[in-house]
């Protein structure tokens, strides 16, 4: 059945615009001239089909909608999986979404950013944020983070953070509550279905 389903999606048409040779030549042409680009674009139509083989309600959107999304990735060079970007049928519509961690790639490429982190803290672990006023967000001082996680039992989560080291030498940080993820996921114009399939990584979005 599995074998079936899958060979359904490579004779659909969609699937089979995007295999051909006209489709990734325009994903090239975004992705970078020469045999790198084409490298690229013959790699990110095989991770569009990827994501197309585990939510196959994609082929049911538009087939324009599928095409700009996969030229968006293209034109970010952010694959759909491993958090970097979503595909999301929705309304007949591909919509495609960055993840969690192509926002960091992305910081990384054209914020001068060099390094993220983003945690969850669930209600039996150990947390603390100290920020002293007046010193400044440095790494000498003015800033104290430190989060413990059990190895089991950590319960439901109660807050997320990101830190965000700059090459300016500036740290941003942020924490927000519970309360206020759930007020951003209630009140989007555009929830996806990503809230209920990731919803801790959406949390960290």
């Amino acid at each position: 059945e599995k074998m079936n389903k899958n060979l359904a999606i490579r004779n659909n048409a969609i699937v089979r615009t995007m295999e051909g040779e006209g489709f990734k030549e325009q994903l090239a042409y975004v992705m970078g001239a020469g045999p790198e680009g084409a490298r690229l674009a013959d790699r990110l139509v095989r991770m569009v089909v990827n994501e197309i083989q585990r939510t196959p309600q994609i082929l049911k959107c538009t087939p324009e909608s599928v095409y700009l999304s996969a030229m968006q990735c293209a034109r970010l060079r952010l694959e759909p999986g491993m958090d970097l970007a979503f595909l999301i049928p929705r309304g007949g519509v591909c919509h495609f979404q960055v993840g969690y961690r192509g926002h960091i790639q992305l910081l990384k490429e054209f914020a001068g950013c060099l390094k993220v982190e983003c945690g969850i803290v669930h209600e039996n672990d150990k947390f603390r944020r100290a920020v002293s006023i007046g010193l400044g967000d440095s790494p000498e001082g003015g800033l104290v983070f430190e989060h413990e996680a059990p190895v089991d039992g950590r319960g439901e989560p109660t807050r997320v953070y990101c830190l965000a080291w700059m090459d300016t030498g500036v740290i941003h940080h942020d924490v927000m509550t519970k309360a206020e993820v759930e007020h951003v996921r209630d009140t989007s114009k555009a929830r996806s279905d990503a809230w209920d399939k990731y919803p801790l990584e959406m949390w960290k979005k």
